[in-house]
């Protein structure tokens, strides 16, 4: 079931501009990836141009306004503002509309600057950075695909059930009124895509066996996990 497919993104950190898109890669010039180095999630990571390969690493959703990979960690520019040469980089992810980034035409854009290739380099570990829009080659991607609304409505579910479980087995930072909240998205989810409560038992105890390899990265990135969730819930109606 497609659910499961979004659960097992949660676990590998690929937490998912409103409608959703599907996680994926993001390709540039000459076919390579937007990629995080050494798969090191850090706050301020630079992100460079790497062959791709699939891993997680590589893989990119849309929501809100903002990118999701690996970690629950977000892409942003150095200082938060678009200028030219602000380098892309990792940040924790924040409430929806915080860090804007639109799709446009094939182009990655934050305000009114376009995500690029300096100088269209395509080497391995070449940097990516905001410039002034050209049209020019150096900023054309393809990214992940918008999502179909069942399957938005499966990705919200898997990533709150993932949440629930994942806070309680870690311990995590999380508020009554947080709790409350996803409780409520799950049951509404849940409903509009009638899945049995015993099917939502099994994914839940698969999620529960994975979840102490993924404790530390819930509990230090929890603030922006839950954001990001609740907004993918929020958005399916």
């Amino acid at each position: 079931m497609k659910i499961l497919i979004a659960i097992a993104a949660l676990a590998l950190g690929v937490l998912a501009a409103a409608p959703a898109s599907a996680a994926g890669d993001i390709r540039g010039k000459g076919g390579k990836c937007i990629d995080i180095p050494n798969g090191d999630t850090k706050v301020g990571v630079r992100l460079h141009y790497w062959p791709c390969d699939g891993s997680p690493e590589q893989k990119w959703t849309f929501q809100h306004g903002q990118i999701e990979g690996k970690d629950g960690m977000c892409l942003n520019v150095a200082g938060g503002k678009p200028a030219d040469g602000a380098r892309l980089q990792l940040s924790a992810c924040s409430a929806p509309g915080a860090d804007q980034w639109r799709l446009s035409n094939g182009q990655i854009k934050m305000g009114d600057k376009c995500l690029d290739l300096p100088d269209g380099n395509t080497r391995d570990g070449a940097p990516i950075h905001l410039w002034a829009c050209d049209g020019g080659q150096e900023q054309a991607w393809v990214y992940p695909q918008v999502m179909s609304p069942r399957a938005a409505a499966e990705n919200a579910l898997g990533r709150v059930l993932g949440v629930i479980v994942y806070a309680q087995e870690c311990k995590a930072p999380v508020k009554d009124a947080q709790m409350e909240r996803l409780g409520a998205a799950s049951d509404r989810l849940q409903a509009k895509l009638e899945i049995p409560t015993s099917e939502m038992e099994k994914i839940a105890a698969d999620v529960r066996r994975d979840a102490a390899a993924h404790c530390d990265t819930i509990r230090a990135n929890f603030g922006g996990i839950f954001e990001a969730t609740r907004a993918a819930a929020d958005a399916v109606r």
